[in-house]
């Protein structure tokens, strides 16, 4: 009986470790990579680093430095799934970074487009169309993966 009992720990273990193996992003329906993670790999992967340079609202003397400077942070890269690293960006009215990037004399602007509840107003589906690839086009530009958005 022990000897079964710890047979089936064993086969437990490797099943897991086996299916965290098999199941990638790309590779595997969402649902089985979702299930073959710990929590702790879900919690890590919906909490992400936060706004880098800031604890709460209190800015830090030395921000750390960011692909995209003036993002709003990034997730954990997890390669074990395929999951890779996003940058996070605000944005309700369009892209919102910082215009400058070190060692570049050049400015990267975003573009101010209207917010969601004029656009609305103008009954144009069509113009509110075309602002949202804009708004896509340049957030993928400026190395974007995830604008946090509408506000």
């Amino acid at each position: 009986m022990r000897f079964l009992s710890i047979s089936f720990i064993f086969m437990s273990t490797v099943s897991v470790a086996v299916s965290a193996q098999q199941s990638q992003l790309g590779k595997t329906a969402v649902k089985d990579v979702v299930r073959s993670m710990s929590i702790e790999e879900k919690a890590r992967l919906l909490v992400g680093t936060g706004m880098p340079g800031w604890v709460g609202l209190t800015q830090l003397p030395d921000p750390p430095k960011m692909k995209v400077p003036g993002s709003a942070g990034k997730n954990q890269a997890f390669p074990e799934y395929h999951i890779p690293e996003l940058i996070l960006a605000d944005g309700p009215a369009g892209l919102r970074i910082r215009p400058e990037r070190e060692g570049s004399t050049r400015k990267y602007y975003a573009t101010a487009f209207p917010v969601a509840t004029a656009l609305a107003s103008s009954w144009n589906p069509e113009l509110v169309k075309e602002i949202g690839h804009a708004i896509g086009n340049e957030t993928k530009e400026y190395g974007v993966d995830l604008l946090l958005a509408p506000g």
